[in-house]
């Protein structure tokens, strides 16, 4: 059993991340982290917003995101997470509280 339990996330964050990753490098480097990680099932059907996927997914395509941009892990969920205010916000701006 994997240390995180078959706990699930959000498909937005799979789609966010994707369009992260092409945005600060490209296309080619997201099919090559799913290649690379052994998940091209993940190319041909693709992440959805409206699904849930296995988190340990998530974390090894950050992890592999990383190492292949040459960031280290940390930097790079903190670039991934300023990326991501906009959109959640965007996306969830009826539960955020202004006040």
């Amino acid at each position: 059993m994997n240390s995180f339990g078959g706990d699930k996330m959000h498909g937005s964050i799979f789609v966010f991340l994707k369009r992260f990753v092409e945005s600060t490098h490209n296309y080619n480097t997201w099919v090559y982290i799913l290649e690379k990680e052994g998940m091209q099932e993940r190319h041909t059907a693709p992440y959805q917003m409206n699904e849930v996927y296995p988190i340990e997914e998530l974390f090894t395509i950050m992890s592999a995101a990383a190492r292949k941009t040459g960031v280290p892990h940390h930097a790079f969920q903190e670039r991934l997470g300023k990326f991501l205010v906009p959109d959640l916000l965007l996306v969830f701006k009826r539960f955020v509280d202004p006040s």
